[in-house]
């Protein structure tokens, strides 16, 4: 006698996946439109310059969100150098944006998630 079972292991994964990219994608849109309001703006370069990139396949991991810019002076802006201060606008939005993802992940996967996060401030 033959037993057949069929499983939905594979669609649960999938859905699973879907979700979590769009968590992931909203988490870091909010944090690209809380960058470029904070981002120093002379030309405006840098604000234009400010993207979200999020993969499904990047460096082994199965989805990731990156934030940031291309431009040279970018860099300068967020860390400063010895002469100039630096305008942080990056890491103050990943940080503002910390309980965007829990959030999102409570409303789109219907669970209970630990509000307990240790941020670190950035000087």
């Amino acid at each position: 006698m033959k037993v057949y079972y069929k499983t939905s292991m594979p669609s649960i994964k999938t859905e699973l996946d879907q979700r979590y990219y769009e968590i992931l994608r909203a988490t870091a849109g909010q944090i690209e439109a809380s960058a470029k309001k904070l981002s120093p703006t002379d030309t405006g370069q840098l604000k234009q310059s400010i993207t979200t990139d999020v993969s499904r396949k990047l460096l082994g991991r199965n989805l990731f969100a990156r934030v940031g810019t291309v431009v040279k002076h970018g860099v300068y802006q967020e860390f400063g150098t010895r002469k100039m201060k630096a305008h942080k606008f990056l890491r103050p939005s990943a940080l503002e944006n910390t309980g965007v993802f829990v959030n999102l992940a409570r409303k789109i996967l219907g669970v209970n998630m630990s509000t307990t996060s240790k941020t670190k401030e950035f000087k």
